[in-house]
């Protein structure tokens, strides 16, 4: 083969593999544009215990008892929910806070104070989630002082426990998306008394 006839078939073969390469990165790009991704939803920011600071107006602080032995309390934004505190009157003995959107509806974050019961409510969650997440509370010293277990079936339908010293537990189960986010708020806002140490 001569030098010129080598010259045009590494042309043909050049252009021919330029155009194959075109068309396929334009498929591609075509092909991505047409299928539906699934929403991403963002996992909430995880507490950091730290101590109280005064509470915000328009901010209510509910939380432990005074004698109790982790004097965790929550800031509860006094527009936006309806708070109902309750008490156990059979063994494990516990108490603890309802809190519902103002707006209505059955979402519900329940905030329980006492000897916490492993509910395999929780797994069932966990194993029919599209996505879950389990982390690590820590104060602000970065001491472990809980665990926070998050996920959601679909978008619209959230769930959440977060578990703080084995002693106080905050719980949603499949809520919409903006309920999720004012009690991941409610969670977020985990604090201590200014007396109390980890």
């Amino acid at each position: 083969m001569d030098d010129d006839a080598q010259t045009r078939l590494w042309l043909i073969v050049s252009v021919a593999g330029g155009v194959f390469l075109v068309l396929s990165l334009g498929y591609l790009h075509l092909s991505g544009r047409t299928s539906e991704k699934p929403p991403t939803v963002a996992t909430p920011l995880s507490p950091i215990v730290s101590v109280c600071k005064e509470v915000v107006p328009g901010m209510n602080r509910i939380g432990a008892r005074p004698g109790d032995r982790y004097m965790l309390q929550f800031d509860v934004p006094v527009k936006s929910v309806s708070v109902h505190e309750g008490e156990e009157d059979a063994p494990p003995f516990a108490y603890g806070f309802g809190i519902r959107p103002q707006a209505g509806g059955e979402s519900f974050l329940e905030i329980s104070y006492g000897p916490q019961r492993n509910w395999s409510d929780v797994d069932r969650k966990r194993a029919a989630s599209e996505r879950v997440a389990k982390r690590i509370i820590v104060d602000d010293q970065g001491r472990s002082v809980g665990e926070d277990d998050w996920g959601y079936l679909e978008p619209e339908r959230r769930w959440r426990r977060a578990r703080f010293q084995g002693w106080v537990q905050a719980e949603y189960g499949f809520v919409n998306a903006k309920d999720a986010d004012l009690f991941d708020e409610i969670i977020k806002s985990a604090c201590l008394l200014p007396s109390q140490t980890l």
